[in-house]
């Protein structure tokens, strides 16, 4: 119950709000949660090197990967969440590529799960 309450606050903040804004309202909302990968995350990084965001959806890990790294290569196939990375990512040392990546070289069609005319972006595949 906890968790369907905390999704469509989510989605009420998504909505009202435009892309830059809701970021930090997210990441201060994890923080107060608490969100284990990105204490690991953190731990991995190394100052010296470029880290790696596949699949980087809104940029969840994108900003702490930059922030803990030499800086962040975020690959992210859906064209919106793209969007929403380049407003949220602006001054940081993050390069953004709209494109999916996989063991093949090949055109594909990114499917978006629709229920009740809510659009899933996070569930989004290049998967048949």
């Amino acid at each position: 119950m906890l968790q369907k309450l905390e999704y469509s606050l989510a989605r009420i903040i998504d909505k009202l709000l435009p892309g830059a804004a809701v970021k930090p309202i997210r990441d201060t909302w994890r923080q107060w949660r608490g969100n284990p990968e990105l204490t690991v995350a953190r731990q991995l990084c190394d100052r010296s090197r470029l880290a790696l965001d596949i699949g980087a959806n809104s940029g969840c890990f994108t900003h702490d990967l930059a922030r803990y790294s030499a800086g962040c290569e975020a690959f992210e196939p859906n064209p919106i969440l793209v969007s929403l990375l380049e407003e949220s990512c602006q001054g940081q040392a993050v390069r953004i590529h709209c494109c999916a990546l996989s063991d093949r070289q090949q055109q594909t069609e990114l499917v978006i799960p629709t229920f009740e005319g809510n659009d899933y972006l996070a569930l989004a595949t290049i998967e048949p």
